[in-house]
């Protein structure tokens, strides 16, 4: 197909005058273009289709309400999904939601106090629902499952294990050690979110500057 696609562009680019090589060139560029754009769209395709979330909605492309109680319903419906240690989350009085009211470009985000020296979390875990997360029952339902994945692993303890290792065995400081468990913590949740919808990825220029 990509070859077939420059023997057509040097063909083409004679007839109107031009260098056959030139077109040729041209001509795979194109076709291989085109070849990628389909292979893209072929598998976003598959993956909406195998997509996890969608499949445990009702209504995914409903608009929720932007309330605590519409928040608890999208959870009902994706409780399959949640890991073991997402559900022990979701029980704790440790951790906390609440909607922001804010426009961020972010969805949602999970936060907490911590002892600087040892990582040690010293507060409840608060997840915070940010205006876009409300967008439709999808959106909401899939910031649910990745903020409870952050919040799962900020109770159990393993946020502040990699912290204390990144801090007092990488010796890594200030911005370093923050970029360090920004990628640590993001890299995971959206390795979990991959595999419910198979099209998820860390963007690390979104949260790193």
């Amino acid at each position: 197909m990509i070859a077939s696609g420059g023997v057509s562009g040097g063909f083409s680019s004679m007839i109107a005058g031009g260098n056959f090589m030139d077109g040729f060139r041209q001509g795979l560029i194109t076709a291989g273009l085109n070849h990628v754009a389909h292979v893209v769209s072929d598998e976003f395709q598959e993956a909406q289709l195998k997509n996890k979330i969608r499949d445990a909605l009702s209504d995914p492309d409903g608009k929720p309400q932007k309330k605590l109680s519409n928040i608890e319903e999208i959870k009902k419906q994706i409780k399959s999904l949640f890991t073991k240690d997402m559900l022990t989350a979701d029980q704790s009085k440790m951790v906390i939601e609440k909607i922001s009211n804010l426009d961020r470009w972010n969805d949602g985000v999970t936060q907490f106090k911590m002892n600087t020296s040892n990582g040690q979390i010293v507060s409840q875990i608060e997840i915070l629902y940010h205006n876009s997360a409300f967008e439709s029952n999808y959106v909401l339902a899939w910031t649910i499952l990745h903020e409870f994945y952050h919040a799962a692993d900020d109770l159990l303890g393993r946020w502040s294990t990699e912290y204390y290792r990144a801090k007092n065995t990488l010796k890594l400081n200030s911005k370093a050690l923050s970029d360090h468990m920004c990628d640590w913590a993001e890299g995971r949740a959206y390795k979990f979110s991959h595999s419910l919808d198979g099209i998820s990825f860390y963007d690390r220029s979104k949260y790193i500057k």
